[in-house]
């Protein structure tokens, strides 16, 4: 097949599986993909990568499109952060949600709008030279003009979303602030594959209208063989940090490659600045607006260490040279680090927000923190592994047994995912 294969989200190298493995779920199957991206993502050239270079050329087209609007936005939206963190790091009890991702909404609406136009008009230009037989449109920013095209040049559509942050606003009918969502979800797609990250994606879309027959809702895979056969844990713990940390030392590990505001890692800063421990340390993986602000809350303790942005590839050797993994977000915690934590065999400590139910358990295969108290309880977690380090290899084990008995390798779900595709074409012929 030749697909046209649009989105708004950045080939980064040190972003998520989710747009690297869209492509190679098309390239495996021998598919043409012309890909239309954003050439004004605000991210830095040397964080990015060329799909051309990765799959190869013969495989992959890329096109840019640019919105300098797009510029103008993210100037105003950096300018409205830096003035909240000055006046307003949120107590570890309490609970924002998405709260600032649609923070100027009306701002972000005009922007999509725009990119809408663009992307159309490149679309346009492309299908006038290229016989495509399907649209791939990955995330919500390219659906307006994904539709479009599908409509005007009568080619298929599918859509894909990497969970979503519509459930809150639907709740609280505040549907006018997440038009776009809306909009994109009930899109004349003939499959919209959610990811279950534990957002409610399945109820937004049955809220929403969407048949149950165009619904795929499934939890993101894991190459479980990654953490096979990894080195002496103690020789990527040098290779890491050198001398730092002996082998007995616990370290504690959060990981957000942009330290989203929801991703709350201000949570584990304040119970590691609290926590009575002797040989425990953090390590903050990742860099963004908020980093300033969590070096500031960590207050100079020695035992929160701060790194950079790391690429996808070193994750397995930073997860083998750790014990215990921290994810403790607003509004849900079923995150692609957490099962790829599983899946290394690390001690996963969480929120029990309900994101994580029938995955993990409280002393069962995780340390579960309730959601109310959540500062006491975080302090008294880190506490109790301190006193009790046999709960690091124990409940890690757990934790690695359940990825392995439930998660998919990548491999797999794309197989699965492409054969449904090709299904629901022929069942238009």
């Amino acid at each position: 097949m030749n697909i046209l294969f649009v989105t708004d989200q950045p080939f980064l190298k040190a972003a998520n599986q989710v747009i690297y493995q869209s492509v190679k779920m098309f390239v495996d199957k021998g598919d043409y993909v012309i890909i239309l991206g954003s050439g004004d993502t605000g991210h830095a050239v040397d964080t990015q990568y060329n799909p051309e270079d990765v799959f190869g050329r013969e495989y992959v087209r890329y096109h840019q499109y640019v919105s300098k609007f797009a510029k103008l936005t993210r100037l105003l939206r950096g300018l409205r952060k830096q003035k909240k963190q000055k006046t307003l790091l949120p107590g570890s009890d309490c609970v924002l949600s998405f709260e600032g991702t649609r923070s100027n909404w009306k701002l972000s609406d005009v922007r999509l709008y725009i990119q809408s136009r663009k992307i159309a008009s490149l679309g346009n230009r492309v299908l006038r030279k290229q016989k495509i037989d399907l649209i791939f449109c990955l995330e919500i920013g390219a659906s307006k003009a994904c539709e479009y095209l599908s409509q005007r040049h009568r080619i298929p559509l599918v859509s894909k979303y990497m969970g979503t942050i519509a459930y809150p606003y639907l709740m609280g009918r505040r549907e006018v602030e997440i038009g776009p969502y809306i909009s994109a979800y009930q899109s004349n797609s003939l499959l919209h594959f959610m990811l279950n990250d534990g957002t409610k994606g399945d109820e937004v879309l049955n809220k929403l209208g969407v048949s149950n027959d165009k619904v795929r809702f499934r939890i993101d895979p894991v190459d479980l063989d990654k953490f096979q056969n990894l080195p002496v844990k103690n020789d990527d713990r040098l290779k890491l940090f050198g001398e730092r940390f002996s082998e007995t030392d616990i370290l504690y590990l959060t990981l957000s490659n942009h330290n989203a505001q929801y991703k709350r890692l201000d949570r584990i800063i304040r119970a590691f600045n609290e926590a009575s421990t002797s040989h425990s340390s953090l390590i903050i993986v990742g860099h963004g607006s908020f980093t300033e602000e969590y070096r500031a809350l960590a207050q100079g303790n020695a035992k929160i260490i701060f790194m950079g942005k790391v690429a996808h590839d070193q994750i397995p050797s930073i997860l083998n040279a750790t014990d215990v993994y921290v994810n403790c977000n607003d509004e849900s915690n079923l995150s692609h680090t957490v099962l790829e934590a599983m899946s290394a065999g690390k001690l996963l400590i969480t929120l029990n927000d309900g994101s994580v139910d029938n995955l993990l358990q409280h002393q069962e295969n995780a340390l579960l923190v309730e959601t109310k108290g959540i500062h006491e309880g975080m302090v008294a977690t880190i506490e109790e592994v301190e006193r009790s380090p046999d709960l690091i290899n124990k409940l890690g084990c757990e934790a690695k047994r359940t990825a392995e008995a439930v998660l998919m390798t990548w491999d797999e779900k794309n197989s699965l995912e492409h054969s449904e595709i090709l299904e629901k074409m022929e069942s238009l012929c």
